[in-house]
């Protein structure tokens, strides 16, 4: 799995090394939020038994690459890694899910004037699970989980929009972005049951390109 992705990896830079006419270089960081669905005591969804999401603070960082395609079109793509968290409560109860993750997006963007600015953009990425995930109690400190999904690597959506300058040197942008995965994520718990847990990021985003 693992030499299938860097092999992945190594032709997409390679199409946009061979297709960037200029091709921008450079690093973004990302702060926001992010929010739970899915099956762990209970269902996340489940309003009327009382549960209570919450959105703790996320963070993220990554390598941006940018490839102009015409006057209103970028091609975007890079790597990131990212440390999501999620929480949800049930009466005195608050269990904390953490998933980190390596994403590797794909998407276009369409500007809105000649000289850049405002743009929208869609796509698709990779997203690679990794580290020790856990679904802990924060008052007992027991983990729910017992061990991660054994599919580690999972096809995302990602929707944004954002704003991007022209500077003597470089770009700079910023930008809001919403990400999640539709493959389901099987932890196995500690009763010995499959939960799929997942997260859905919504973040803001600044970057720095040459």
């Amino acid at each position: 799995m693992k030499k299938r992705i860097l092999i992945g990896l190594a032709l997409l830079l390679a199409a946009f090394s061979l297709s960037a006419n200029p091709l921008h270089f450079g690093l973004e960081g990302t702060f926001g939020t992010s929010i739970g669905t899915g099956k762990g005591n209970w269902d996340w969804t489940e309003s009327e038994l009382g549960i209570q999401r919450t959105t703790p603070v996320n963070s993220g960082i990554a390598l941006l690459l940018l490839a102009d395609l015409g006057r209103f079109f970028q091609l975007e793509s890079g790597a990131g890694y990212y440390w999501n968290k999620c929480t949800v409560q049930n009466g005195s109860d608050l269990w904390t899910y953490t998933q980190e993750t390596l994403e590797i997006p794909l998407g276009l963007r369409l500007f809105f004037g000649d000289d850049r600015g405002f743009y929208i953009k869609g796509g698709t990425a990779l997203i690679l699970l990794t580290g020790s995930p856990s679904y802990i109690n924060d008052g007992s400190q027991e983990d729910m989980f017992v061990s991660g999904p054994e599919n580690t690597a999972h096809a995302g959506l990602q929707f944004g929009l954002g704003y991007q300058k022209q500077m003597k040197r470089g770009l700079w942008e910023i930008g809001a972005k919403y990400i999640t995965f539709y493959s389901p994520t099987y932890y196995e718990r500690s009763d010995g049951s499959l939960g799929d847990t997942r997260f859905h990021r919504m973040a803001m985003n600044l970057a720095f390109l040459y």
